[in-house]
């Protein structure tokens, strides 16, 4: 393997502060129409990895961290307008408009776009 130069570091800066201010369209089914979700934080990433292997596979473990990960990537789902009809966990705005089959396939989407252990996380 190759040796690693200043100018390699460099990049590979650049490329992770590019990665955390990206943004990406994904297909919302039974909207019909796309939302915008950006690139969860450093933390939000290990909170989700952690929620996920925690959880050894199980599926309501899975889905409880993509139900986090679709909030917190999701501005719009903290708009005030829906957030007035919620009176309990922000995060059950989530769950009062999609299937838990719709989180678990817009959460697999996030992790294929956002993580680079996406794979590793779904396996």
């Amino acid at each position: 393997m190759e040796k690693a130069t200043m100018d390699d570091i460099l990049r590979l800066k650049l490329r992770r502060e590019q990665s955390e201010s990206a943004t990406e369209e994904i297909e919302i089914k039974s909207l019909g129409k796309t939302l915008t979700f950006h690139a969860p934080t450093s933390d939000q990433q290990l909170d989700f990895i952690g929620k996920v292997r925690a959880g050894g596979g199980d599926i309501s473990a899975i889905y409880r961290a993509y139900r986090q990960m679709v909030y917190d990537c999701c501005d719009i789902l903290h708009g005030t307008a829906l957030q007035q009809e919620n009176s309990g966990d922000p995060r059950d705005i989530v769950d009062q408009l999609f299937t838990p089959a719709e989180v678990i396939e817009i959460g697999d989407e996030l992790a294929d776009r956002f993580l680079t252990v996406g794979d590793a996380i779904k396996n």
